[in-house]
């Protein structure tokens, strides 16, 4: 913006100067008497007092700003002053004639003041590097602000972009020199500084999961599957309006708060393009990835000592949890605008790939690392849980408690009822339903 002034400085200088001289030269002509205007009498004195005011305005010089900064400001204040003695400012016209002229005179000694000295200050003073490190002790704030008022994304855009100036510093040296290196180091610093956008703007997603926490214990625990038929005095039963109307306030709470991030426009940060959809996406599995590895990870720790199998109560409770994801999750899709169902079953399917995967390292030489993994993502990263016994997450130890219940010292394989049954007491063990269990998720 301040470019642009410098740019326009002279032609915006030089239409001001034509303004003012042009209302002091028709003054001069009111007070002539050539020129009728109502309630001014003709005065030779104040004619040629408003000719050479006019004249003095015309012979400004546009290359000489300190000579014309002094005289405008002399001028300014004639103009305060033959107003004052005159008693002019009894004649509306007149008076708003004076006030138009000391205006463009102001606006001349502002614009005149405009100097290629103050750009150099300012890029100094609104100089952000300091900040690449300091910025992230306001993190906090910007997400409480974000939390109470989501449309507070579309102000602190402004900030995200005002960061980027923090790239040139680093930039500078590096562009001075011609080096090749430009376009991989401008792609890391502009990375890093999407990646803090990121981490500020998650409070979004992670607000909704606990709403939609809330919906789920709903869902789950509260409402009642509406049967394909329903006989008519079971009707207010089915209703639940309660219910029903709880679940549509969350719902609406969490459209609000994806609103606001939904309204920030694509922005361009250094060589990286933010679209805000994407970012809203993106965080949404982030979040569903930490909640769901969460859920399979304290769900499916075992005690090996238990005399009888903790097994199936668990998958039981795990699947009660997952499928309240799932419920919500498709509820929530279309008034969040996003394919619920295609990120569910994309990150569900990637989260038990990497466990297996991880889990398998264990009996290979060449082991896949982290950043080797086709399942792992920087940006939407499966967490990695201290493991609890020998296995490595979830995977083992799922398998483990299975080869322990079906151990061939303790029980015996019955292939006419497809079932395990233990040795000493003759009670069914495993049946096929743990497979379909197992085969739900």
């Amino acid at each position: 913006m301040f470019k642009k002034l410098l740019e326009e400085k002279q032609n915006k200088w030089e239409d001001y100067k034509k303004e003012a001289s042009e209302r002091m030269a028709e003054l001069g002509e009111v007070f002539s008497g050539t020129k009728p205007l109502t309630r001014v009498e003709k005065n030779e004195h104040l004619q040629a007092w408003f000719t050479e005011m006019s004249s003095q305005i015309n012979q400004l010089s546009y290359d000489d700003c300190t000579e014309a900064g002094r005289k405008i400001s002399h001028l300014v204040q004639a103009v305060d002053e033959v107003q004052e003695f005159h008693q002019l400012e009894t004649i509306l016209q007149v008076r708003q004639y004076l006030e138009d002229t000391n205006r463009y005179l102001l606006q001349m000694l502002r614009t005149i003041n405009i100097k290629e000295e103050s750009l150099n200050q300012l890029e100094i003073i609104a100089d952000l590097s300091y900040a690449w490190i300091l910025i992230d002790s306001f993190t906090r704030y910007m997400q409480e602000g974000i939390k109470k008022k989501p449309q507070l994304v579309i102000k602190l855009r402004a900030t995200f972009l005002k960061m980027t100036t923090a790239l040139d510093l680093p930039l500078q040296r590096i562009h001075d020199a011609k080096s090749q290196d430009l376009i991989s180091v401008s792609l890391y610093y502009s990375t890093e500084l999407v990646d803090y956008i990121r981490k500020v703007l998650q409070i979004i997603p992670e607000t909704m999961f606990s709403v939609l926490h809330q919906i789920i214990y709903i869902l789950t625990n509260e409402m009642k599957e509406v049967p394909t038929r329903l006989e008519k005095d079971k009707m207010k039963e089915f209703a639940q309006m309660e219910e029903r109307y709880k679940v549509a306030k969350l719902t609406h709470d969490i459209s609000v708060l994806t609103e606001g991030i939904l309204m920030m426009k694509t922005t361009v940060v250094g060589t990286v393009k933010i679209d805000p959809k994407k970012l809203l996406e993106d965080g949404i599995r982030k979040e569903l990835v930490q909640q769901v590895s969460r859920a399979l990870h304290t769900g499916l720790i075992f005690n090996p000592k238990a005399k009888t199998s903790e097994l199936e109560p668990k998958l039981l409770a795990l699947s009660e949890q997952m499928n309240g994801f799932l419920r919500s999750f498709e509820y929530i899709q279309d008034y969040v605008n996003i394919y619920g169902l295609k990120i569910w079953q994309e990150e569900v399917c990637r989260i038990i790939n990497y466990n297996v995967e991880q889990e398998c390292n264990s009996f290979l030489r060449e082991k896949v690392l982290d950043w080797q993994s086709l399942y792992q993502s920087q940006t939407i990263p499966i967490p990695r849980f201290v493991p609890v016994d020998s296995s490595v997450n979830f995977i083992g130890r799922l398998a483990q408690e299975i080869l322990r219940i079906t151990d061939t010292r303790h029980t015996i394989f019955v292939e006419q009822m497809s079932a395990w049954y233990d040795k000493r007491t003759n009670q069914e063990v495993v049946n096929l339903k743990l497979w379909e269990q197992l085969q739900v998720y």
